[in-house]
């Protein structure tokens, strides 16, 4: 599509399908896209063409359908658009593969540090506990499974990590799209 400000692409790349969807699973496709998102920022900069902007979102959800879906986005000069989805793509087979084990499992502590705060700023709201009482409702988990966070936090491995790339960032269930600009720029 062709749209917008002179010599920019904003590009965006979706992984989404079906999953069996656990309070585990849950967590281990959060902290896969807090550690795909620390990976990119470090990456993608080095790509060249100014590539900003960047961003990656995880979510899960167990009604109407258990499926899952991570987002990622970021800008860079049109010229680049391409070179900028291989790094993405290059980060995802690197994840996969299993990565270096020093940067992966550094990558999952600085994600699960992440993942422990913004729960730490959740627990405040009645929407947070609403949303869990629900879930925990609907998929017949006793109420105690809620506060179990912590543990399956601290118990999450790089391996789990891995396999969750395996299962979702998968290159036959993800889409590009891409916003060029309106004109090529002379």
């Amino acid at each position: 599509m062709r749209a917008g400000s002179p010599a920019r692409a904003v590009t965006r790349m979706v992984f989404a399908g079906d999953m069996r969807w656990s309070r585990g699973e849950a967590l281990a496709l959060a902290a896969l896209g807090e550690v795909l998102k620390l990976r990119l920022g470090e990456r993608l900069p080095g790509v060249g063409g100014g590539v900003g902007g960047i961003g990656v979102s995880s979510d899960s959800q167990l009604i109407p359908d258990p499926e899952y879906r991570v987002i990622v986005g970021f800008d860079s000069a049109a010229s680049r658009a391409d070179e900028a989805r291989d790094a993405v793509l290059a980060e995802v087979a690197w994840l996969r593969r299993g990565g270096e084990r020093v940067a992966l499992e550094g990558a999952l502590a600085e994600a699960k540090e992440k993942l422990r705060a913004a729960r730490e700023r959740q627990v405040v709201h009645n929407r947070f506990w609403l949303d869990q009482l629900l879930t925990a409702v609907r998929n017949e988990e006793p109420l105690p499974e809620i506060a179990r966070f912590p543990e399956r936090l601290e118990a999450l491995k790089a391996e789990q990590l891995v396999a969750a790339a395996r299962r979702y960032l998968t290159p036959d269930r993800y889409v590009r799209v891409v916003l060029l600009p309106e004109q090529d720029t002379p």
